[in-house]
């Protein structure tokens, strides 16, 4: 019942959410970055999503390094809504066949951002690949 109520609770804080500014996708269209002022006061939200660069519509369930901490939900793993404290994120994210995306965002007080990854197949297919969850290479 609390798992929940959180939800509704995040879907309606993004719902009641004015928009106050967006960058277009980066020139190499990896990633999209929608700003917004939260309804709370004083929550900051970020919301990591990502999608296939070849078919741009294709949610690929990633795992994420926030600040070189991971994050993966097995619940669910298209969309990660996280409330977080107001500075800078170092986000990297992570699936298999892709290549990993970097980018870095500084939030303020009261941002709700929604930070959408467009993840380009790996045309390496045999290479090591990283853990997911950690930044050694496998062995």
């Amino acid at each position: 019942m609390n798992k929940l109520i959180v939800i509704i609770g995040s879907v309606f804080t993004f719902c009641s959410c004015a928009s106050i500014q967006t960058e277009n996708v980066n020139v190499k269209k990896l990633y999209s970055i929608e700003h917004y002022t939260s309804a709370s006061y004083g929550s900051t939200y970020l919301n990591l999503q990502s999608f296939s660069f070849e078919d741009k519509d294709q949610l690929i369930p990633a795992a994420y390094h926030i600040n070189n901490i991971p994050f993966y939900d097995r619940d669910n793993p298209v969309n990660k809504v996280l409330p977080v404290l107001p500075g800078q994120f170092k986000i990297r994210a992570l699936a298999i066949g892709k290549e990993p995306t970097e980018l870095m965002i500084e939030l303020e007080k009261r941002d709700s951002v929604v930070v959408t990854i467009y993840l380009k197949d790996d045309t390496e297919p045999l290479h090591k690949y990283e853990k997911i969850g950690t930044y050694n290479n496998a062995h």
